[in-house]
């Protein structure tokens, strides 16, 4: 910014907010809504605290096989009711007991002050609809990765950015927490409904894969049948290598990959410094 702007500008740098959209909640329930001493509970600890206090707001009575098993579908139906904005009596309505259990479960969370990563969404999207002039106006907001949005989220990002210019990126495509309440219409829904004066700009070029990878991705997608995607292009020249394995448990996985650093240190002169291993979650 200094290089393009000069230093006046790289000074001002200070006044934006760049984080999560969890994060950016929590800051608004912290800063405007009276939750400043409430602490986020991660998914392990939210578990381990239903686990504990499940007996005492009757989660044993639910439907389930176990008690382990009761938390754990608990669990899920919170966060959907949460993630999905459902109406507290539909819901009421629909199934008293649960209903119940979960108002039990909410006042224990506020006696705890604690907040889980859906309820601060949740929280945000409703004291703003409530007290829309305490929320400080945004010029410019950007929204990356948009197609990973839920509809709570996605609420929030119409809230806050109302009177703002607005910019959300991301790639229908990769639409991969279908199941946590992401919707490839997301996209579509911003450029109709929210933002009907929406200027679309694709992005057709790939700077950051191998060509194989880019290749094996667009046969992928060419299979959807909803809709049809144009092909990426790859602009790196590595071919690069693609390979599926298919392993009989965590181990076998482990030893291929093992094997196969083994064989390129041993007869093609690597290190061992020359390899990554990138988990999807440890």
């Amino acid at each position: 910014v200094t290089e393009l702007m000069g230093e006046e500008y790289a000074s001002k740098l200070g006044k934006m907010y760049v984080g999560t959209i969890h994060s950016f909640a929590l800051r608004i329930l912290q800063d405007y809504f009276g939750y400043g001493n409430y602490d986020v509970l991660d998914e392990n600890q939210e578990m381990a605290f239903i686990m504990r206090r499940g007996w005492e707001i009757g989660i044993q009575n639910l439907n389930g096989n176990n008690y382990g098993e009761k938390c754990q579908k608990f669990a899920e139906a919170v966060n959907v009711i949460y993630d999905e904005l459902i109406d507290r009596e539909k819901l009421k309505n629909k199934d008293p007991e649960f209903y119940n259990v979960f108002g039990k479960y909410e006042k224990i969370l506020d006696e705890y002050h604690r907040l889980t990563f859906s309820r601060l969404i949740y929280l945000a999207v409703t004291k703003i609809r409530e007290y829309r002039e305490k929320l400080p106006k945004i010029k410019h907001l950007i929204v990356d990765e948009y197609q990973d949005i839920n509809h709570a989220q996605e609420e929030l990002i119409k809230l806050i950015g109302r009177d703002a210019s607005i910019m959300v990126v991301g790639d229908p495509r990769q639409t991969i927490y279908q199941w946590r309440g992401s919707d490839d219409k997301c996209f579509e829904r911003f450029a109709t409904e929210i933002y009907p004066d929406t200027e679309t700009i694709t992005i057709p070029e790939n700077r950051r894969s191998g060509k194989k990878i880019v290749e094996i991705s667009n046969s992928v997608s060419d299979t959807f049948k909803r809709r049809k995607f144009e092909h990426m292009k790859p602009l790196r020249n590595e071919e690069g290598y693609v390979y599926v394995i298919i392993a009989e448990d965590p181990y076998d996985e482990a030893r291929w990959v093992i094997d196969q650093i083994q064989e390129l240190v041993k007869n093609e002169g690597l290190n061992y410094s020359d390899f990554g291993i990138l988990l999807r979650s440890v």
